[in-house]
C-alpha cells in the first residue's frame, strides 16, 4: 500500500503540489491511453516476486501502466466512463464498461490495483471480492480518495508493506 505523498516523492514530484490527471483530453474531446513511471509496479515485483498472471484495474481512467509494468499479465480495467472504455478497447485492452463497485469478475484476480480511483463513499472493500485469497492489492491514497487507508483497515487485508522511492539515490527506503 502506498501513500499519495509516497507516490509524488518516488516520481521526484512536490508531494504537496496535486499530480495532473491521467487523462488525456484533446481538444476534440479523444481519450488516448496513457503510460505512466511503472517505478512503484517494479518495486514491488522485486520485493515480492509475486506471480501475476490476473491484474484487476477498476476506476482506471486511461492509466495503462499496469499492462506496461506487468507485460505477461492479462490487466482488465474496468471505467464507467464508456468513451474511456472505446478508447481503450480500440488500442487493444480489456476493458469493460462498468459501475466498479457492482463489478465482479468471473474469477478472482491475482492483483487488484487502487492507483487515483475516484470512487465516492469509500467502497474500496468491495473490491477485495475480485481479488484471490493470497493475491494482492496496491493502493494509493489518491486525494480525497483514501483507498490505502481503508484497505489497511479492512480484516479482509493485510499490509505486507509501504513503497518509498528515492529518486536520487534510486533505492527502495
Amino acid at each position: 500500500i502506498v501513500s499519495d505523498e509516497e507516490i509524488r516523492k518516488m516520481l521526484g514530484l512536490d508531494p504537496n503540489k496535486p499530480p495532473e490527471p491521467a487523462i488525456e483530453v484533446h481538444e476534440k474531446t479523444e481519450f488516448e491511453p496513457y503510460f505512466g513511471d511503472t517505478a512503484p509496479y517494479d518495486i514491488f515485483m522485486g520485493k515480492f516476486k509475486p506471480e501475476i498472471k490476473t491484474i484487476y484495474y477498476p476506476c482506471s481512467g486511461t492509466d495503462t501502466t499496469p499492462s506496461k509494468a506487468f507485460p505477461d499479465a492479462e490487466v482488465v480495467y474496468v471505467e464507467f466512463d464508456q468513451k474511456i472504455v472505446d478508447a481503450l478497447k480500440k488500442t487493444g485492452f480489456n476493458a469493460v464498461a462498468s459501475d466498479a463497485k457492482k463489478f465482479k469478475l468471473k474469477n478472482p484476480a491475482d492483483a487488484v490495483i487502487l492507483m487515483n480511483p475516484a470512487i465516492e463513499g469509500m467502497a474500496y472493500d468491495t473490491f477485495l471480492k475480485n481479488v484471490r485469497s493470497g493475491g494482492y492489492i496496491l493502493a494509493n491514497d489518491w486525494p480525497g480518495s483514501g483507498a490505502a487507508s481503508v484497505i489497511q483497515k479492512s480484516k479482509r487485508a493485510r499490509l505486507l508493506g509501504v513503497i518509498k522511492y528515492d529518486p536520487k539515490s534510486g533505492r527502495e527506503i
